[in-house]
Order: C-alpha cells, then sequence, then structure tokens
C-alpha cells in the first residue's frame, strides 16, 4: 500500500526538477534561432496533468516571426503516447492569451515600413530582414503535437503585422502539427467582444464584435506555403465593426482635396466565406447624421450601402468583384439654396470591381440634381432651376476613382424636361469636365476647368460635338 505513495513523491520530485531546472529546457530549446519555449513556473502532481504560470514560445522561419505567450494553463494529456514521440492534449485551459506575427522584410523595403506599427519579437533584431542564407530547418523525426482541445477564455491580444486586436476575447477549437511535416487547424473558433481594432496609422481604433470560425484539411506546410496555403481553409467570419467619428474614414479613403468628413461613424456589418482559397461576402454599412463639408456647401443626412463580394481569389486576383452594390442616401439636407427641402438618391452597380483603380457601371435614382448643381458651383440660367425641383432624376455613368481621384465618363441623365450629358474628372486638386444639358429648345454647355467653370449659353451643341469623342457620349444618347 505504500508503493503508490512512493510512486507519487518520485515522480512529484522527479517532474519537479524537470519542469524547474535547464534539462528540460535544453531539450526543447536544441534550435533556439527557429523555436524556443519557456515558462515562469510548472508543476505536476499527478501524471498527465500540468500547470504552467507565463508559458512563453517564440519561432521564426525564413519569411516570418512570431510569439504566443499565456498567462496561465492547465493540461491534460498522454503519458504513453510521450513514448511515441507524440504529444498527445486531451485538453487545455487556460486564460490571458497574447499572439503576435510580423512578416520578414526585404532589406529594399525596410527603411520604408514603419516599425512602429510591427510588433517587437522577443530574441529577435529590429527590422525583421529576410535573408538567403534562410532556410526551413527540417527535422528527421519530428514530434507529433495533436491537441483535442483548446479553451481560452482571455484572449486579449492579436498583433498581426500592422493589424492590432486588445480586448475581450475567447478561442477554443484544436490542432495537429508534426512541424514541416504536417498541420492542420481545427475546427476552431474565434469570438471577439467589442474590442479595439487598430489599423496601421489611423488615429484611432476601431470596434470589433464577431465570430472567426476556421478548420483546415491535413496539409504539408513546405508544400503549401502561403498564399497557396489558403487552398487548404475553410473560413466563415460574421463581425460588427464600428468606428467612433466619421472622419476616421478619410485615414483609409483618400478624398479630394477640400472634403471633410463629420459626424458620427458608421457600422459596418459583414459576411465571409473562404473556400478554396475564394472569398465571398456581403458588407452592410450605416451611416446616420453624417456631414461632408466642401469649400462651397455641406451634405447632411444618412447612408446605407450593401456591397456583395463575389469569388475573390486571394492567392491571384489583386482585385474584387462588387456587382450589385446598393447604396442609398436618405433624409440629405444641403446647405445654401433649397436648404429646406430634402433630398434622397439610390444607385447600384450592375458591374463593379474594387483593386487598385476601383471602376464600375452606376445607374442613379434620385430626386433632383442638387448633387450635379452643387458640383458646378455657377450661377446658370433661370431656367435651369427646375432641375432642383424634380421628383425623379435618373442617370447611368461609368466610374473609375484611385485614391483621391475620380473620373465620370459617359454621363446620360434625364428627370422632367431636362436631359444631361457629360463627362467629369478630379485629380484630388484640380476638376475637369464637359456637361451638355437641353430643356426642349433651351441649352447650355458648362464647361469645368482648373481656373473655374463656364458658361456656354450659345452654339452649346456645336461645342459638344467638337469635344474628344472619347470624353463623352453622343449626342441625343
Amino acid at each position: 500500500m505504500a508503493l503508490p505513495p512512493l510512486f507519487l513523491g518520485a515522480y512529484a520530485a522527479t517532474t519537479r526538477w524537470l519542469l524547474t531546472g535547464p534539462k528540460l529546457r535544453g531539450i526543447i530549446n536544441e534550435h533556439p534561432e527557429s523555436f524556443t519555449i519557456d515558462w515562469d513556473e510548472a508543476r505536476s502532481t499527478w501524471p498527465g496533468r500540468v500547470r504552467i504560470r507565463n508559458l512563453r514560445l517564440v519561432g521564426s522561419d525564413p519569411n516570418v516571426e512570431w510569439t504566443v505567450r499565456l498567462e496561465n494553463a492547465e493540461l491534460r494529456y498522454s503519458v504513453l503516447a510521450l513514448v511515441r514521440r507524440t504529444f498527445l492534449c486531451e485538453q487545455l485551459v487556460g486564460s490571458g492569451l497574447a499572439f503576435a506575427l510580423r512578416s520578414k522584410l526585404d532589406p529594399k523595403e525596410a527603411k520604408t515600413v514603419d516599425l512602429s506599427l510591427l510588433p517587437e519579437i522577443p530574441g529577435f533584431s529590429d527590422p525583421p530582414l529576410k535573408s538567403p542564407n534562410d532556410r526551413f530547418r527540417v527535422d528527421t523525426h519530428p514530434w507529433l503535437v495533436n491537441v483535442r482541445h483548446v479553451a481560452i477564455d482571455r484572449f486579449e491580444d492579436i498583433w498581426v503585422n500592422d493589424l492590432r486586436y486588445q480586448g475581450l476575447a475567447r478561442v477554443e477549437g484544436g490542432f495537429l502539427l508534426r512541424p514541416m511535416h504536417l498541420a492542420r487547424i481545427g475546427p476552431a473558433l474565434v469570438r471577439f467582444d467589442g474590442g479595439s481594432l487598430r489599423i496601421g496609422k489611423a488615429s484611432e481604433p476601431v470596434t470589433l464584435t464577431g465570430t472567426l470560425a476556421t478548420t483546415t484539411m491535413p496539409f504539408e506546410p513546405r508544400e503549401n506555403p502561403l498564399p497557396e496555403a489558403l487552398k487548404q481553409f475553410t473560413i466563415d467570419l460574421k463581425a460588427e465593426i464600428r468606428t467612433p467619428h466619421l472622419q476616421t474614414l478619410g485615414e483609409f479613403v483618400k478624398f479630394p482635396e477640400g472634403v471633410q468628413l463629420e459626424g458620427k461613424g458608421p457600422v459596418i456589418n459583414a459576411t465571409a466565406t473562404v473556400r478554396d482559397g475564394v472569398a465571398e461576402g456581403r458588407a452592410a454599412v450605416a451611416i446616420r447624421g453624417g456631414a461632408a463639408r466642401t469649400r462651397t456647401y455641406v451634405l447632411r443626412g444618412d447612408l446605407d450601402a450593401d456591397v456583395p463580394v463575389k469569388k475573390w481569389n486571394l492567392m491571384v486576383a489583386p482585385s474584387l468583384d462588387i456587382s450589385g452594390t446598393k447604396l442609398a442616401l436618405t433624409d440629405v439636407r444641403a446647405s445654401g439654396a433649397e436648404e429646406s427641402r430634402d433630398w434622397w438618391g439610390r444607385f447600384e452597380v450592375p458591374a463593379g470591381r474594387i483593386g487598385t483603380t476601383a471602376s464600375g457601371h452606376v445607374e442613379a435614382h434620385c430626386r433632383d440634381a442638387r448633387p450635379l448643381m452643387a458640383l458646378l458651383g455657377v450661377e446658370l440660367p433661370g431656367w435651369t432651376r427646375g432641375l432642383l425641383k424634380l421628383d425623379g432624376f435618373d442617370a447611368t455613368a461609368s466610374v473609375s476613382a484611385t485614391p483621391g481621384t475620380i473620373r465620370v465618363r459617359d454621363l446620360d441623365a434625364a428627370g422632367g424636361d431636362f436631359k444631361i450629358l457629360g463627362r467629369f474628372a478630379h485629380d484630388g486638386k484640380v476638376a475637369r469636365g464637359a456637361f451638355l444639358i437641353e430643356s426642349g429648345i433651351l441649352v447650355i454647355g458648362v464647361e469645368v476647368t482648373p481656373v473655374g467653370t463656364k458658361v456656354r449659353p450659345l452654339f452649346a451643341r456645336q461645342w459638344w460635338e467638337k469635344l474628344p469623342k472619347e470624353d463623352r457620349p453622343a449626342a441625343g444618347g
């Protein structure tokens, strides 16, 4: 009857020696240039059970450097599996998880990167540089790590390159890993409970709530480097993103010079799936009481947008298909003339793409032509004021844009007795454009130049016909 107590006493003494001394650390950290593991305190009073405080893992390969810290963890594992060079963990329960990863940089581009946006990785120098001498270290007989169930109730810091989430999050799932030979993730689920997400150099973070579920087929990491590894992932994302102030959008989208946004920030609800490296999803954007201010007028109102993303190949395509996008502006009021009459507009993009350039065909149905008249910003003949009092104004156009620039071609609009043809371009500083406005026998031309806008009341149709054909639609349609 004395054997079990003696055995447990010997076990406790042996594991204490291993867990507190350098021997076990030396065995695990045989290649510190690629992987190290350390902890402040660990103890095991029963075979197959261990408690760890402040567990730290740090790793590196030719492409990335990363670190994981876990404040407290309790593991239940198989002792017998260890003789097969397998760490079989039936359950890992912990709290206070932090993860950081940064991509290694090409030495030629390192000087242009703001290193303050990247996480520090203990044991590695800054900046993190790629080297032609870097190689993946592959063991002939690596250990197999099989963690069947993970439950972390506080996952409070996730920092990947220039994206950092801080706040409440939870993670559960599992993974299997034979380093550089075999990997499998999930099913795994991360729940974001309203923490802050900082994006690059943005002056203020956004609030993130939602879930990220992922699972993979078993794959060989060496044969499936990123982005090809995405073919092995199944991902489902549901997220709500809130920004405190509308002007924060100006840090991600470059608007023409002189345009300022004001008011409460948008609420974005997004869903996305990734299958075989192809993403599909939808984002719904809502703005209430926002304002856009220019040098000459202020627009205030509500915005709702529905943006679908169709078959975005994450491995090869730099652009995504947003055909079917819909946008509605309601309860819009503008400063200046006709301020008391509110405005609305609905816009659809039957065909469109976003990449380095955003482009698409736009169809619009609006209350009247006030935004167009405000854009022209000049005194027009009295008969054109009917454009401000319409109750139906339809337009189609081809639109393309890059950050801070916009180009509108083949504008064809009509409402009441009016018809408008036109084109317009703004490079962020100066504008150019031409418009032909008709109502019965009355016709004027409006020319937008870098030095101002000029009204052409005489021979407008002849002026229009002389414009380069590639810059205007044909008169009459």
